[in-house]
Order: structure tokens, then sequence, then C-alpha cells
């Protein structure tokens, strides 16, 4: 996993560009497989949790690391909606 992510922090400071790379959760705990590896390298780390099993339609962002806020918070939650109809994900609050 070290090897994996170094490459890729490698290959985008060399492109120059966007990287998101998306990586499974631990079902009983909702915790990353390798948190220190995922923690490390990127500027941006969140994970989408849904309320429950059950209601899809309904969960959050939860912002484990910002390396830049604009606020300086580096952790918070951002519950969100999703609409079927138009196929958005909806923020359900005001951030500022």
């Amino acid at each position: 996993t070290d090897k994996l992510f170094a490459h890729l922090s490698r290959q985008l400071i060399k492109q120059g560009g966007i990287l998101i790379i998306f990586v499974q959760l631990r079902k009983e705990s909702n915790e990353f497989f390798a948190k220190d590896m995922i923690s490390f390298f990127p500027s941006f780390v969140a994970k989408y949790i849904y309320n429950s099993d059950n209601d899809t339609l309904k969960g959050s962002f939860d912002v484990v690391y910002m390396r830049e806020s604009a606020t300086r918070n580096k952790r918070r939650t951002i519950p969100c909606t999703y609409d079927w109809d138009s196929r958005q994900l909806k923020r359900d609050d005001n951030l500022f």
C-alpha cells in the first residue's frame, strides 16, 4: 500500500493534476484498512457513511483531514441526501 500511494503521489506531482482515490472501509467500524497510509499522502481525506443500511438516500461525508482548511477546522461532518430524480447528492446544511 505504501509503495502504491508513493507512486501515485509522484505521478500526481509530475502530471500536475487532481487525483481521487476510492478505498474500501471496514464494515464493522467504518475505518480505513490502512489509515496511516490513507492520511499520510493526500491533502483531503473523507469517507461517505450511510445513516443506516436500509436508507441509502441519506448519509454524510465525514471529513477526516484537510491540509489547508479555509476555516482552520481539519475535521467536519457534511450531511447529504441523494436526490433520486435528479441523480444529485445534495448537502443538507449550510457550512459557512
